[in-house]
Protein backbone atom coordinates (compact mmCIF):
# COMPACT_ATOMS: atom_id res chain seq x y z
CA UNK A 1 0.00 0.00 0.00
CA UNK A 2 2.96 2.36 0.36
CA UNK A 3 3.02 3.08 -3.39
CA UNK A 4 -0.63 4.16 -3.29
CA UNK A 5 -0.15 6.20 -0.12
CA UNK A 6 2.87 7.98 -1.59
CA UNK A 7 1.08 8.72 -4.85
CA UNK A 8 -1.97 10.26 -3.15
CA UNK A 9 0.24 12.63 -1.16
CA UNK A 10 1.34 14.20 -4.47
CA UNK A 11 -2.21 15.25 -5.40
CA UNK A 12 -3.02 18.93 -4.85
CA UNK A 13 -6.65 18.23 -3.93
CA UNK A 14 -5.59 15.75 -1.23
CA UNK A 15 -3.06 18.18 0.25
CA UNK A 16 -5.64 21.01 0.28
CA UNK A 17 -8.12 18.82 2.14
CA UNK A 18 -5.45 17.70 4.62
CA UNK A 19 -4.36 21.30 5.27
CA UNK A 20 -7.98 22.36 5.85
CA UNK A 21 -8.48 19.50 8.31
CA UNK A 22 -5.34 20.40 10.22
CA UNK A 23 -6.26 24.10 10.40
CA UNK A 24 -10.00 23.83 11.04
CA UNK A 25 -12.55 21.23 12.00
CA UNK A 26 -14.22 21.01 8.59
CA UNK A 27 -16.57 18.39 7.28
CA UNK A 28 -15.72 16.88 3.92
CA UNK A 29 -18.15 15.60 1.33
CA UNK A 30 -16.99 13.46 -1.57
CA UNK A 31 -18.81 13.63 -4.88
CA UNK A 32 -18.30 11.88 -8.21
CA UNK A 33 -15.74 9.36 -6.99
CA UNK A 34 -16.10 5.65 -6.42
CA UNK A 35 -16.80 4.25 -2.94
CA UNK A 36 -13.40 2.56 -2.78
CA UNK A 37 -11.72 5.88 -3.51
CA UNK A 38 -13.71 7.49 -0.71
CA UNK A 39 -12.46 4.83 1.70
CA UNK A 40 -8.90 5.34 0.51
CA UNK A 41 -9.17 9.13 1.02
CA UNK A 42 -10.71 8.68 4.48
CA UNK A 43 -7.97 6.27 5.51
CA UNK A 44 -5.15 8.52 4.30
CA UNK A 45 -6.68 11.69 5.75
CA UNK A 46 -7.16 10.00 9.12
CA UNK A 47 -3.67 8.54 9.07
CA UNK A 48 -2.00 11.86 8.19
CA UNK A 49 -3.98 14.10 10.56
CA UNK A 50 -4.14 14.12 14.35
CA UNK A 51 -7.90 13.57 14.34
CA UNK A 52 -10.26 10.63 14.16
CA UNK A 53 -12.77 10.36 11.32
CA UNK A 54 -16.53 10.00 11.31
CA UNK A 55 -18.00 8.60 8.10
CA UNK A 56 -21.76 9.11 7.76
CA UNK A 57 -23.40 6.93 5.12
CA UNK A 58 -26.90 7.18 3.70
CA UNK A 59 -27.91 3.64 4.64
CA UNK A 60 -26.66 0.41 6.19
CA UNK A 61 -25.66 -1.10 2.84
CA UNK A 62 -23.31 1.78 2.01
CA UNK A 63 -21.97 1.69 5.57
CA UNK A 64 -21.16 -2.02 5.29
CA UNK A 65 -19.47 -1.44 1.90
CA UNK A 66 -17.44 1.43 3.39
CA UNK A 67 -16.37 -0.74 6.34
CA UNK A 68 -15.21 -3.52 4.01
CA UNK A 69 -13.26 -1.04 1.86
CA UNK A 70 -11.68 0.58 4.91
CA UNK A 71 -10.67 -2.79 6.32
CA UNK A 72 -8.85 -3.53 3.06
CA UNK A 73 -6.77 -0.33 3.25
CA UNK A 74 -6.60 0.39 6.92
CA UNK A 75 -4.50 -0.61 9.88
CA UNK A 76 -6.53 1.94 11.89
CA UNK A 77 -9.35 0.67 14.12
CA UNK A 78 -12.74 0.83 12.39
CA UNK A 79 -15.87 1.08 14.55
CA UNK A 80 -19.41 0.66 13.28
CA UNK A 81 -22.09 2.57 15.20
CA UNK A 82 -25.44 0.99 14.19
CA UNK A 83 -28.84 2.59 14.17
CA UNK A 84 -31.39 1.33 16.64
CA UNK A 85 -33.86 -1.05 15.12
CA UNK A 86 -37.22 0.63 14.53
CA UNK A 87 -40.13 -1.45 15.77
CA UNK A 88 -43.53 -0.45 14.42
CA UNK A 89 -45.45 -2.27 17.12
CA UNK A 90 -45.31 -2.44 20.91
CA UNK A 91 -43.66 -5.84 21.27
CA UNK A 92 -39.88 -5.61 21.44
CA UNK A 93 -37.71 -8.29 19.93
CA UNK A 94 -35.86 -10.55 22.37
CA UNK A 95 -32.48 -9.88 20.76
CA UNK A 96 -30.41 -7.12 22.33
CA UNK A 97 -27.69 -7.38 19.68
CA UNK A 98 -28.13 -3.86 18.30
CA UNK A 99 -28.15 -2.26 21.76
CA UNK A 100 -25.02 -4.24 22.64
CA UNK A 101 -23.33 -3.14 19.41
CA UNK A 102 -24.21 0.51 20.11
CA UNK A 103 -22.86 0.30 23.67
CA UNK A 104 -19.69 -1.42 22.45
CA UNK A 105 -19.17 1.28 19.81
CA UNK A 106 -19.67 4.06 22.36
CA UNK A 107 -17.15 2.49 24.71
CA UNK A 108 -14.60 2.08 21.89
CA UNK A 109 -15.10 5.70 20.78
CA UNK A 110 -14.13 6.87 24.28
CA UNK A 111 -10.87 4.91 24.22
CA UNK A 112 -7.57 6.49 23.23
CA UNK A 113 -6.06 5.88 19.83
CA UNK A 114 -6.76 6.68 16.22
CA UNK A 115 -10.00 5.32 14.80
CA UNK A 116 -12.52 5.65 12.00
CA UNK A 117 -16.18 5.56 13.03
CA UNK A 118 -18.69 4.52 10.36
CA UNK A 119 -22.39 5.10 10.91
CA UNK A 120 -25.61 5.99 9.12
CA UNK A 121 -27.78 9.09 9.14
CA UNK A 122 -30.46 7.08 10.96
CA UNK A 123 -28.07 6.34 13.84
CA UNK A 124 -27.25 10.03 14.26
CA UNK A 125 -30.92 11.02 14.28
CA UNK A 126 -31.73 8.90 17.35
CA UNK A 127 -31.79 10.70 20.72
CA UNK A 128 -29.17 9.62 23.22
CA UNK A 129 -28.77 10.11 26.94
CA UNK A 130 -25.81 12.31 27.89
CA UNK A 131 -22.93 10.33 29.36
CA UNK A 132 -22.97 12.27 32.66
CA UNK A 133 -26.54 11.31 33.47
CA UNK A 134 -25.94 7.60 32.84
CA UNK A 135 -23.92 7.29 36.06
CA UNK A 136 -26.76 8.73 38.13
CA UNK A 137 -29.32 6.34 36.67
CA UNK A 138 -27.55 3.06 37.35
CA UNK A 139 -28.93 0.37 39.61
CA UNK A 140 -26.39 -2.35 40.33
CA UNK A 141 -27.51 -5.72 41.64
CA UNK A 142 -24.72 -8.16 42.42
CA UNK A 143 -24.99 -11.91 42.46
CA UNK A 144 -25.40 -13.46 45.94
CA UNK A 145 -26.09 -10.05 47.49
CA UNK A 146 -28.98 -9.44 49.88
CA UNK A 147 -31.44 -7.02 48.32
CA UNK A 148 -33.61 -4.60 50.23
CA UNK A 149 -36.61 -4.50 47.90
CA UNK A 150 -38.07 -1.43 49.58
CA UNK A 151 -34.92 0.60 48.84
CA UNK A 152 -34.73 -0.86 45.33
CA UNK A 153 -38.34 0.10 44.60
CA UNK A 154 -37.74 3.58 46.01
CA UNK A 155 -34.65 4.01 43.80
CA UNK A 156 -36.58 2.91 40.69
CA UNK A 157 -39.38 5.36 41.50
CA UNK A 158 -36.82 8.16 41.91
CA UNK A 159 -35.23 7.30 38.57
CA UNK A 160 -38.62 7.28 36.88
CA UNK A 161 -39.55 10.66 38.38
CA UNK A 162 -36.17 12.13 37.39
CA UNK A 163 -36.55 10.79 33.85
CA UNK A 164 -40.10 12.15 33.44
CA UNK A 165 -38.97 15.62 34.60
CA UNK A 166 -36.27 15.71 31.92
CA UNK A 167 -38.75 14.91 29.17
Amino acid sequence: MNIFTESISKLDMYNEILDNIKEKNNAISFKDIMDTEKAFYVYNLTKNSEKNSLVVCSNILTANKMIQDLKFFSDIEIIYFPAKQIVYYDVEAQSKEIQNDRMYALSKIDEEGKKIIVTTIDALMLPMTPKKSNNDTTVLIKKDEDINFTKLAQKLVELRIRKSRKC
